[in-house]
């Protein structure tokens, strides 16, 4: 656990970078997690806690070509910034998370919510099945969604969004949804 410190910052051309077991709390100023892949490479976070962040963002991946993979992973009181910001060229973006547990991405004040991009890939975004196991997005503030989405291909699968200020999801340049089990509320 890092409490009132850096952040991580991972910058590579070519490789995938994983990060495991990761608590950030209290990070200000700053990206909690800022991963780049300029050329080709996965990026894969598990079990990754971010919570009490302001003026800047949660987490920050961009591929050029490479999957993104966030299984795991809270977000918490993120303020001044995305709760997460995913962005692949050509890869795939997976959000999942362990069967006894939620997912949550929850922004604070003035957060800018949950986003992932991808041009060519697919963004899959499951829940695991059970009472509260689903991935939530909540309090995006001001002109934000609770997740923006932008991909050929979106499966959601157990998500819930509340308390957003826009659109609890908004899925944008997609040929094909799919939608099992999604709530959103305000």
């Amino acid at each position: 656990t890092v409490s009132n410190a850096g952040s991580v910052q991972v910058y590579t051309t070519n490789g995938s970078v994983t990060l495991n077991n990761v608590d950030l709390d209290d990070i200000d100023d700053a990206t909690a997690i800022n991963v780049v892949v300029s050329g080709t490479g996965n990026v894969n976070l598990t079990g990754v806690d971010i919570s009490d962040g302001t003026d800047g963002s949660g987490i920050t991946v961009t591929t050029n070509s490479g999957s993104i993979s966030l299984a795991d992973v809270d977000v918490t009181n993120q303020s001044d910034g995305y709760t997460a910001n995913l962005q692949s060229q050509t890869g795939n973006i997976t959000i999942t998370n362990g069967s006894s547990n939620g997912s949550t991405f929850d922004g604070g004040a003035d957060s800018l919510g949950f986003v992932a991009t991808t041009n060519t890939g697919s963004i899959t975004i499951t829940g695991a099945a059970g009472a509260g196991n689903q991935i939530t997005f909540t309090d995006a503030d001001g002109t934000a969604n609770g997740a923006t989405l932008s991909a050929p291909t979106v499966t959601l699968t157990r998500v819930t969004a509340d308390d957003n200020a826009m659109n609890g999801i908004q899925i944008s340049n997609a040929n094909t949804i799919t939608l099992n089990q999604v709530i959103s509320t305000d």
